[in-house]
């Protein structure tokens, strides 16, 4: 029985530990316009949504700027094990869990471009707000282990409100229309993470509630030049940083988890190849063999990855957009459970977005769609996997 136990300690951790490594390395993409593009944020942030992440892009705006936007996410998992070898032998496992469908403002942002006294050049700032790393949703997760002679049953339920939320203020100098270069400092602001969780066993129902509290803070830098009439390239770039995470319980601080991010860089490119058709794709680093949990390198052998992102959009009455994209993931493969080996690839995130744009009275609502997948195999039979959807949308005004 004990073995059961641990067994189930195994299954009913993989899937928020999943969720929770997916979005606390990747930042959350809140730009709708750019989610339906691939993910692709560096060169089709829409407005004052780029001080999120190439605020240089404000430097083109040429009128005052405010946007608002929520997303909702939901997917399920599936956790497929005949026998987990080393550790529980001759035990099937069977469990899946599901993320409900849950709407949430995640970000609202403000651009304001000044003039200067210099005919060939252009000033631009930027306010925003945003949940960076998005934790909130509803995990449902039901398992059963056991053998021919006897089965258990388990569910889980965890309800998590808020994330790492962040302010932004941004500045971006546009030199003759040619180039702009662009700064934004984002920085962490009160809130706690709140988690409910609810065990039930055939015996039992334990009930617990988590609060943590994120403070860090980190830079974005940026730039972009207009090659030609029809093709521009932007950059991004954000140094090494650490978020805090501190755990309460009740009046009671305990020691701050410290999770250190490497760097970020991205190269992306705009092209319009003809008057109603544009192409944008991008490449950003992750250097996960720089990540650090706790003051520890995260793994003692993964290797660094890339993300790969691309869309397209066509212009009309209604801009209708299109993309694809390959996100690394900091999960690696686990090649044997007993000794304990780890592959040295990352996994990736495997994904196609779409979305389309419209106009209600003088209001502009961007909107996006976006569909990832991805696994992990733990041994030698058995395997984790997520199917995961977000619909987003943006409301934005130009003033």
């Amino acid at each position: 029985m004990y073995r059961l136990v641990i067994l189930f300690q195994l299954v009913l951790t993989i899937p928020l530990y999943a969720q929770t490594t997916v979005e606390s390395f990747l930042p959350n993409q809140v730009d709708s316009r750019s989610v339906a593009l691939g993910r692709t944020s560096i060169m089709s942030a829409s407005q004052s949504n780029a001080v999120f992440s190439n605020p240089a892009l404000l430097g083109d705006l040429t009128n005052a700027s405010a946007q608002l936007g929520a997303r909702m996410f939901f997917g399920v998992t599936q956790f497929d094990a005949k026998e987990l070898a080393g550790v529980n032998s001759g035990i099937d496992v069977d469990a899946n869990a599901t993320y409900v469908p849950q709407m949430q403002v995640d970000h609202a942002s403000f651009a304001l471009p000044l003039s200067l006294p210099y005919d060939d050049f252009h000033l631009a700032l930027g306010l925003g707000f945003h949940t960076r790393n998005d934790f909130g949703g509803t995990t449902r997760i039901s398992a059963s282990a056991g053998s021919s002679n006897a089965r258990a049953e388990v569910s889980e339920v965890t309800q998590t409100r808020g994330g790492v939320k962040m302010i932004t203020p941004a500045v971006a100098l546009n030199l003759g229309n040619r180039l702009s270069l662009g700064l934004a400092y984002s920085h962490t602001v009160p809130g706690d993470i709140t988690s409910v969780t609810e065990l039930r066993t055939s015996d039992d129902t334990d009930r617990s509630i988590d609060h943590t509290r994120a403070t860090g803070s980190f830079l974005t830098l940026s730039g972009k030049v207009n090659v030609s009439d029809n093709m521009a390239i932007g950059v991004s770039y954000q140094p090494a940083h650490t978020l805090s995470f501190h755990d309460e319980d009740g009046s009671q601080q305990r020691d701050a988890l410290r999770i250190g991010y490497p760097e970020q860089f991205g190269v992306g490119v705009s092209y319009q190849t003809n008057p109603t058709t544009l192409v944008v794709g991008e490449i950003q680093t992750r250097a996960f063999s720089r990540y650090t949990y706790a003051g520890n390198p995260y793994s003692d052998n993964i290797k660094g990855a890339y993300n790969v992102r691309l869309g397209a959009e066509f212009s009309g009455p209604v801009p209708v957009r299109f993309g694809v994209f390959r996100d690394a993931l900091l999960v690696q493969d686990i090649e044997d459970l007993s000794p304990f080996v780890e592959s040295e690839r990352p996994k990736a995130l495997y994904g196609a977005t779409g979305g389309f744009g419209f106009d209600v009275s003088g209001i502009k609502i961007d909107t996006a769609l976006e569909y990832g997948h991805w696994s992990q195999t733990l041994g030698s039979d058995t395997r984790y996997k997520e199917h995961l959807f977000r619909l987003h949308i943006t409301a934005g005004y130009t003033f």
